[in-house]
């Protein structure tokens, strides 16, 4: 009688490696738009700050104020967190992960950066932006523009919320 050692063979490891690997390659995409759909619930309670200040600006002076009054953040009451404002009266508000922009036609625009944000790249750099404003009072326009794979599917899951998916 042959007494057999209690291992594995190197067949049988390699299959659980390859197990492994298979299941991590399908779980992998799905991890990351998980964690970038927690990193959208930063941005979307700041635009929601954003624009219920914008509402009582408009409410109180207008769409048809001076545009520097619109782009300096000392004027609103917003109070965001996570980040800073670019420099005194600037429009730019940066955290980790998101490039906030007021719009002087009384909204917001915010990009996804995709390395490191700066005042000069943020556009260029970036996954995804996301659009609110005022078209007129009492009128808001909501859309997502996606400019890599991972941007359009968040944009396209935001479809249910009521925003516009206006990628390529």
């Amino acid at each position: 009688m042959k007494i057999r050692n209690g291992g594995f063979t190197l067949i049988e490891v390699l299959v659980v490696v390859l197990i492994i690997g298979i299941l991590a390659a399908v779980a992998w995409p799905q991890y990351q738009k998980a964690v970038e759909k927690s990193r959208l619930a930063e941005a979307l309670t700041n635009i929601d700050t954003v624009m219920k200040n914008v509402e009582l600006r408009v409410l109180e002076k207008g769409t048809s104020s001076d545009a520097d009054d619109y782009l300096n953040h000392e004027n609103w009451s917003i109070d965001l967190s996570g980040g800073e404002w670019a420099e005194t009266g600037s429009y730019l508000y940066f955290t980790k992960n998101f490039v906030y922009s007021l719009d002087d036609a009384t909204g917001i625009g915010v990009y996804r950066c995709s390395g490191t944000c700066t005042a000069e790249t943020y556009i260029s750099n970036s996954q995804y932006g996301l659009f609110q404003g005022y078209r007129a009072i009492g009128e808001t326009y909501k859309y997502c523009e996606g400019y890599t794979s991972l941007g359009k599917s968040i944009c396209k899951s935001l479809t249910a919320q009521g925003w516009e998916d206006e990628s390529n």
